[in-house]
This record gives C-alpha cells, sequence and structure tokens, in this order.
C-alpha cells in the first residue's frame, strides 16, 4: 500500500510540472514566439465568419457608392 504523503508528493510534483509547461507556452505566446499550428474548430468557425461579416459589409458599402455616383 501506498503512503499518502507518498501519493501527495508525486502529485504535486506532477502539477508543478504541468504549471511550468503552461507558463512557459504563455510566456512564449505573449512573445510572439509561439504560433499554434492548428486551430481549434471554434476558433477557425470565428475567424470565417469575422471574413463573411468583412466581406458582406464591403460588399455593401461599394455597393452604395455605386449607386450614389450614378
Amino acid at each position: 500500500m501506498i503512503d499518502p504523503r507518498s501519493q501527495y508528493i508525486i502529485y504535486k510534483g506532477q502539477e508543478t510540472e504541468l504549471m511550468l509547461k503552461i507558463e512557459k507556452k504563455l510566456a512564449a505566446q505573449e512573445g510572439g514566439e509561439y504560433a499554434e499550428n492548428s486551430q481549434p474548430w471554434y476558433s477557425a468557425a470565428k475567424q470565417w465568419l469575422k471574413e463573411k461579416a468583412f466581406f458582406r459589409t464591403s460588399a455593401k458599402r461599394e455597393r452604395i457608392a455605386g449607386e450614389s455616383t450614378d
């Protein structure tokens, strides 16, 4: 049987390693060194919606600008 104190020490060691990895990743991300290759689906969908909305608004502006010059 494993001693509860040993389990806690192992758990805390793993937790510390994970936190260090997260901190390094965030520090690199803030410094512009980190670029994620794959986007989560919601990030890609968000980008797609932004592009579609921008395309629609710019198309409306062009159409309105074309009508006012006639």
